[in-house]
């Protein structure tokens, strides 16, 4: 009786608690009628989903950043965004026009389609960012989102990407690709190739230079095994003056392209200091722009103007080219298949691919070039498409980092007239079979065969249906479902393998979300302008005071890190106790020892980075003072001022890394992107650092956030003002990391 007592006691007790599934039901019950009672009060779920927002983007950030740190010997030396080429400059300048101001975190709305009626091609320049434009006849087409910010649209352009040509991989099915061929990928993306300025550039092997007379005996000098060792140019003249009006760089070896580089001032002027930048020319090819002239003919590179009485005005910097030997863009060329290439050629996407293809970066190289290192210079359009890789299930599912990616037209007016997919806009019902578009494309990583699905509506507007093609416009054996797409899963299904294949997957998200990386350069140039309130830096250029013992950037890297290299000398003592000097400029200071000697002259560097020089004119060991003369009237020394012996050994601070700080100077009307300064932590002995590199990537979420009660208005028409209401606002969270290389 005791036993059966204490069952059915036991039984009680057990009955008086829940299980697992009974609270997690209960749970769910409570969030669902949490959240249907935010929606019945608009503001409160408002809030709610911008903090939910805000966790994506962090998390979305985070998750970038990893990526980047654990691959951080393959990042390029420098993401910038590009502004527009200017009549003041010539026109393959990548840099921007000093006088444009250009901030990452600039949100102000842009109408970009008040355009000139006469613009042409797929592109146009709106203010300083280069927007598409679809229709050359009817100004008023209106596809894209309004009233992005530029700072959203402005392209990137990609500097020096490190990748390695890999062995011979299988290509495309349908036979419609070489059998073998080696394949790489860029690494951002799409990109694009439409003119000049974005385009893309591949090279390796960097010139050195050498004495004009040394360099017939080098000549005919290269051979397989030593290559990377025999390449060579001078120039000629070899200090070329302001006046000179042909600049020759000779080479020892006759290579099918170049890549060429250099700095240059307007009239010797520092605040007009800018990088020129040609991407490729090609042997035998000559370049004009603006009235100067750049040809490549034999071993001869010159730089001409037979216009102006100098070299269109501008002062080359010797010391500043760089010279690679570039690869042959063969992508336009019918004549030549992937087959076919020889060493130092290449194909971006294939030439029978349209140009949606060819934005994903997949380009195709000699067997002969196989595992060679080469560098990439190309320029992404990446606004609200997203990429990301992501690894395929054991059912050959794909989750995406955001649910509802756009896969069907569904317009949000007015700021969205269509749905855009991938390049082109989701199209209605149709009139024919024939009206299709991208919404997503994947890159199997495994083979670096590139997939499109496109979709195609209904004709008589029910459920689109979805077809895969490769890059060489095939239908495969792969069916997608886009079922579960709310949960941010695609299901793929068919006769190609995909389960545990890595794909890089491009989409475009609900709420534009956008992602963008930046990188501050690798090196910094040196550019000799007086910090002052008319500073102005371009985004590869550094300044320094010698009075302050401060180091300046463009402020568009604020937030970004820097490392500088510099020599510098111990300090003999420092200062214990503020003094002040008299009338006749003699101060008596209290040091942490007196290791001076009387009459020696001695360097102070103060606490703001201030240099004096002064004369040791007595010594008090036993109260450890020291008395000099030859300073300022009046002059204050904090203490902490460093006292150093400008005969002791020279030091070499390698690697000092900081972070580039918010403007220090005010913009005025004749700057409007001014620099950012940091004092270094150890007196400069010099006139400047050796060296300033980037070491640091920033990566900032962008995003559309839906708000209640106050709009703002835009104005819309291209011929007249029509304001329409936009109950929405972007948004932007950003965030750095130091690369691990880098970290002290």
């Amino acid at each position: 009786m005791t036993s059966m007592r204490g069952t059915a006691s036991s039984v009680r007790f057990r009955r008086q608690g829940f299980t697992l599934t009974e609270i997690l039901i209960a749970v769910a019950i409570l969030l669902i009628g949490v959240v249907a009672a935010l929606q019945i009060f608009p503001p409160g779920f408002a809030a709610y989903m911008a903090g939910q927002q805000a966790t994506t983007a962090q998390r979305l950030i985070s998750n970038s950043l990893t990526a980047l740190q654990e691959d951080a010997n393959s990042l390029p030396d420098e993401i910038r965004p590009i502004d527009t080429p200017t009549p003041n400059y010539p026109a393959f300048m990548v840099a921007g026009d000093p006088t444009t101001a250009f901030s990452f975190n600039d949100l102000t709305a842009v109408d970009w389609r008040l355009l000139p009626a006469t613009a042409t091609g797929r592109w146009a320049w709106y203010g300083n960012h280069l927007y598409p434009y679809p229709s050359v006849t009817d100004p008023t087409y209106d596809p894209w989102p309004i009233g992005e910010p530029a700072s959203v649209r402005c392209m990137r352009r990609i500097i020096g990407e490190k990748m390695m040509i890999p062995a011979d991989v299988a290509a495309a099915s349908g036979g419609t690709i070489a059998a073998f061929a080696p394949k790489a990928t860029l690494r951002f993306g799409p990109i694009q190739v439409d003119t000049a300025l974005n385009q893309l550039s591949i090279y390796d092997l960097r010139y050195r230079k050498v004495a004009y007379s040394r360099l017939p005996s080098l000549t005919g000098t290269l051979n397989s095994a030593n290559t990377a060792n025999a390449l060579y140019y001078a120039m000629t003249p070899e200090n070329p003056a302001s006046s000179a009006t042909t600049i020759n760089f000779v080479t020892n070896a006759v290579s099918s392209a170049v890549r060429l580089s250099f700095f240059c001032l307007q009239n010797g002027d520092p605040t007009t200091m800018r990088q020129v930048v040609i991407p490729t020319i090609r042997n035998g090819q000559a370049i004009t722009q603006n009235g100067v002239t750049v040809s490549y003919s034999g071993t001869q590179i010159s730089l001409s103007d037979p216009v102006n009485p100098t070299l269109y005005q501008w002062t080359f910097i010797p010391g500043s080219e760089q010279i690679n030997r570039a690869y042959t863009d063969c992508t336009y060329d019918p004549s030549v298949t992937i087959a076919s290439l020889h060493s130092g050629q290449f194909i971006l996407g294939i030439s029978t691919v349209s140009s949606q293809q060819m934005l994903l970066g997949v380009i195709y190289f000699s067997l002969q070039d196989a595992g060679r290192m080469v560098k990439a210079d190309y320029t992404v359009a990446d606004w609200n498409v997203l990429h990301e890789d992501v690894m395929a299930d054991n059912a050959g599912a794909l989750t995406l980092s955001l649910p509802n990616p756009k896969i069907v037209n569904k317009p949000n007016y007015p700021r969205e007239p269509n749905t855009w997919g991938l390049f082109t806009p989701i199209p209605p019902p149709p009139t024919n079979s024939d009206n299709t578009t991208v919404i997503m494309s994947l890159l199997d990583k495994s083979t670096n065969i590139a997939y499109s699905i496109w979709h195609i509506p209904d004709a008589n507007g029910g459920r689109p249906t979805y077809r895969v093609t490769d890059q060489g416009g095939n239908t495969v054996g792969l069916t997608v479902d886009f079922s579960d797409v709310n949960h941010s899963r695609v299901q793929l299904t068919g006769s190609i393998p995909v389960a545990g294949h890595t794909f890089r997957v491009y989409y475009r998200a609900q709420h534009d979300w956008t992602l963008q990386v930046y990188k501050p350069p690798t090196q910094f140039w040196y550019n000799s302008q007086s910090p002052s309130n008319s500073l102005f830096l371009d985004w590869n250029q550094y300044a320094f005071s010698t009075a302050t013992n401060m180091v300046y950037a463009s402020n568009v890297y604020a937030g970004q890190s820097v490392a500088v290299d510099y020599t510098t000398r111990a300090p003999a003592c420092t200062t214990t106790a503020n003094a002040t000097a008299n009338s006749s400029g003699v101060i008596t200071l209290a040091v942490d020892n007196a290791a001076l000697t009387a009459n020696a002259t001695v360097l102070l560097y103060t606490t703001t980075g201030y240099a004096y020089r002064a004369l040791v004119t007595a010594v008090n060991l036993a109260n450890a003072q020291l008395t000099l003369s030859g300073l300022p009237a009046s002059l204050t020394l904090a203490a902490g001022t460093a006292l150093i012996d400008p005969t002791s050994p020279l030091l070499r601070v390698s690697g000092e890394v900081h972070t580039i700080p918010a403007s220090s100077f005010q913009a005025t009307t004749a700057l409007t992107n001014p620099a950012s300064g940091f004092k270094l932590w150890r007196p400069l002995i010099g006139t400047h650092p050796g060296a300033v590199r980037g070491v640091s990537v920033t990566v900032r979420a962008l995003w559309m956030q839906p708000r209640t009660g106050a709009t703002y208005t835009i104005d819309v028409g291209s011929t007249s003002a029509e304001l329409r209401t936009i109950n929405e606002r972007w948004q932007v969270r950003s965030g750095t990391a130091v690369l691990p290389a880098t970290k002290e």
